[in-house]
Parts: C-alpha cells; sequence; structure tokens
C-alpha cells in the first residue's frame, strides 16, 4: 500500500500497523507515489495506490506514462471522489472521471455499497492493468464477505428487467440502492442500472437499453464534462443510435464550501431533483 502522506485520511492506519514493510507513505509528493507504484509493478509487485480524488490530479503525467502506458498493473484507490462537503471547495473529487477516462489501457470503476467494493478490490488484483477504484468521503455499512468473487470488468447490473419498466436511471456509487428504495416507496416503475464502470462500459446493456427506446436518466454526481453521460453520448454518436436521454450532473462551474446534502441541492444534483425530473418525464409520456 502506498500512500501519499495521508495514512489517517485514507483509513490504512491497521494496514500500516499489520504490514508495516509493505506499506510506504510518501509524504505529500503524489508524482513520486505514482512512480514509486509504477517501480514496484515492474518489479513484479501489484501495488495499490491510495491518493484523494483532488489531488491525484497533480500525478496525471505520472499515472499517464509512467503506469498506463507501460499497462503496469497499479490499483488505483480513488479516495473522497465526488463532492466531500467540509474538506473544502478544492477537495471535491467531480474531475477524475473526466481526466482517467481517455487514458487507455486503464479501467475505472465505482462500487455502489462495500460488499460490492470488496469483490470490485479482490477483481482489480486479480488481472494486470491500471485499475481504478472511486470511492467516497464517508463511512459505510461493512460486512466481510465469505467468497470473493471477481466482477466481469466492464459489466453493469439492473434491480428489474429493463423491457419492464418505464423509465430507466442509469446512475453510479451509494446512490444506486437509495433510488432504487425511493422508487419502491413511491411505486415508480423504473429500473435503476448501476453503472459500476465507467471504463469500459456495458455495451450489451446499453445497446438493450436503446432498442427498448424508453426515457433514460443519466445521474451522476461529477461533472458532466467527460463523465459517465459523457461516454454515453459518444457511444450513441459513434454507433449511430438514438436514445430518449436525460443527463443530471455538475454543470461548467466549481463547486464551493459547504456540506454534502446542501451542495448537492444547490448544485440540482439531490434525488429529489433526480425525482421530480422521473415524474416529469413520465407524465410528459403518459400525455
Amino acid at each position: 500500500a502506498i500512500t501519499p502522506a495521508m495514512m489517517q485520511g485514507s483509513k490504512l492506519e491497521k494496514y500500516f500497523a499489520l504490514f508495516p514493510t509493505r506499506s510506504f507513505d510518501c509524504g505529500i509528493a503524489e508524482e513520486h507515489a505514482a512512480t514509486y507504484a509504477a517501480g514496484l509493478a515492474l518489479a513484479g509487485y501489484k501495488p495499490f495506490l491510495s491518493i484523494y480524488s483532488t489531488f491525484l490530479q497533480r500525478s496525471y503525467d505520472q499515472i499517464n506514462h509512467d503506469i498506463a502506458r507501460m499497462d503496469l498493473p497499479v490499483v488505483l484507490g480513488i479516495d473522497r471522489s465526488g463532492l466531500v462537503g467540509e474538506d473544502g471547495a478544492t477537495h471535491h473529487g467531480v474531475f477524475d472521471v473526466g481526466i482517467l477516462r481517455p487514458i487507455p489501457n486503464l479501467i475505472l470503476s465505482q462500487p455502489k455499497d462495500a460488499t460490492e467494493a470488496q469483490h470490485l478490490l479482490y477483481t482489480a488484483f486479480h488481472q494486470n492493468h491500471p485499475f481504478g477504484i472511486r470511492y467516497p468521503r464517508g463511512n459505510a455499512f461493512f460486512q466481510e464477505v465469505e467468497t470473493y468473487q471477481e466482477i466481469e470488468i466492464g459489466s453493469w447490473t439492473s434491480s428489474k428487467a429493463l423491457d419492464q419498466a418505464d423509465l430507466i436511471v442509469i446512475a453510479y456509487g451509494p446512490d444506486v440502492d437509495k433510488i432504487v428504495q425511493k422508487a419502491d416507496i413511491n411505486q415508480l416503475n423504473i429500473a435503476t442500472v448501476n453503472a459500476r464502470f465507467f471504463k469500459p462500459m456495458d455495451h450489451h446493456m446499453l445497446q438493450a437499453i436503446a432498442s427498448l427506446k424508453k426515457p433514460v436518466i443519466v445521474y451522476e454526481t461529477d461533472m458532466l464534462a467527460g463523465g459517465l453521460s459523457s461516454a454515453i453520448l459518444e457511444w450513441t454518436c459513434d454507433n449511430k443510435i438514438s436514445m430518449d436521454l436525460h443527463r443530471i450532473g455538475l454543470e461548467d462551474k466549481f463547486v464551493e464550501h459547504g456540506s454534502v446534502p446542501q451542495l448537492r441541492k444547490d448544485s440540482k444534483i439531490d434525488i429529489t431533483t433526480l425525482f421530480n425530473r422521473i415524474v416529469s418525464i413520465l407524465g410528459n409520456h403518459a400525455d
């Protein structure tokens, strides 16, 4: 495990205590940490590089040239992805998807919960490419899985059969289960897709979604530019596919300091905004 001076912030104290000879704090030097991880990978190891999303920006060249260009099996733990609230305006981890998605060889993912996170981490260490796993600031319910399972890289899941839904929401991270629960409470017939891979995407599921000709909302809590919906739009354009696509995400502006719920509300990326849009779209289609 490698961390740039954020052992406590990255919650790696236990790992550092258990494996002191396999843990390295590189100081506030993200560029060095990334290149050091590349060196370890070249020596036959599979390093885990824990780095805040906002500080990952500083090591772009090293991730691009030292890790991805040589297709090295470095696992990137992208901590504090998404809005971080009280950490401050400069710490919002909302740019890494757009930064990393164009880089060849690099796989980019985000689990919806701690169980899926364990399986994704297991998957990352059982393949041989750069593999990024995003996760937000805060705590999540954790229960150690009894048996680890490799997840098919690029695969998405759906909360229900796509053809049985009136509308499809494509989302990622902890919001996936929140959307499913709120839809059930409000008796809305929607399918929620867990887009746990930004790259590669699940083209088979996208093809199935497009063929249904139903309204689709891509709900993302990061920048719209370069994000998941951008990737889907590129795919529809390149494949000459028509889709009734609606996008919710951060617009072209910096987000300031504040609590995450308030910032989400102000930026119109909160769950309430999403469900208002769902009801509006379903109402228009009913007419």
